[in-house]
C-alpha cells in the first residue's frame, strides 16, 4: 500500500490543479490493466483500474495526423501499479479516433519500465471507449 501512495499523491495534486478550470470528463472501458474502466480528464489526464492494476497517464504531446479528419496521435507519461505490488513507469504512444459525438476509441503502446523487484523492461498495449459528458 505505501508503494501505491505516490500515485494516488500525484493523481490528487493533478486533479485539484485542474478544478478550478471546467473540466471536461470521459469515462469508459477497456483493456489495460486487464478489463478496466476509464476515466480521463481534460484529455490530458487517463486513469485505469482493472482486475490486473491501476494506470495513469498523463498526456505530452497531442497531434493530428490529419488536419480533416478526427484522427489524433499522442505521447504521454505515467505510471503503472499491479494489484501483486508490481509498478513502474510507462511512455504511451498512441491513437485516437473520435467516431460519433462524444463518443472516442483508443489505442496505445507503453513501454514500460518496472521498478519494483529491479529493472525490468517491456512493452505494453491498451485499448478502450470512451463517452465524454461535456
Amino acid at each position: 500500500m505505501k508503494k501505491l501512495l505516490p500515485l494516488l499523491a500525484l493523481a490528487a495534486i493533478s486533479s485539484n490543479s485542474i478544478a478550478a478550470e471546467d473540466p471536461n470528463i470521459s469515462v469508459g472501458l477497456g483493456y489495460d490493466q486487464d478489463l478496466s474502466v476509464i476515466f480521463d480528464l481534460n484529455s490530458t489526464f487517463r486513469m485505469t483500474a482493472g482486475n490486473d492494476g491501476m494506470a495513469m497517464d498523463y498526456v505530452i504531446k497531442r497531434g493530428d495526423i490529419e488536419s480533416e479528419t478526427d484522427i489524433n496521435w499522442f505521447l504521454g507519461a505515467g505510471g503503472y501499479y499491479e494489484w501483486d505490488d508490481d509498478f513502474g513507469a510507462r511512455l504511451p504512444l498512441g491513437v485516437e479516433v473520435h467516431f460519433a459525438d462524444k463518443w472516442e476509441i483508443y489505442a496505445q503502446v507503453h513501454p514500460e519500465l518496472g521498478i519494483s523487484d529491479g529493472l525490468d523492461f517491456g512493452v505494453g498495449a491498451s485499448f478502450g471507449v470512451t463517452y465524454s459528458f461535456k
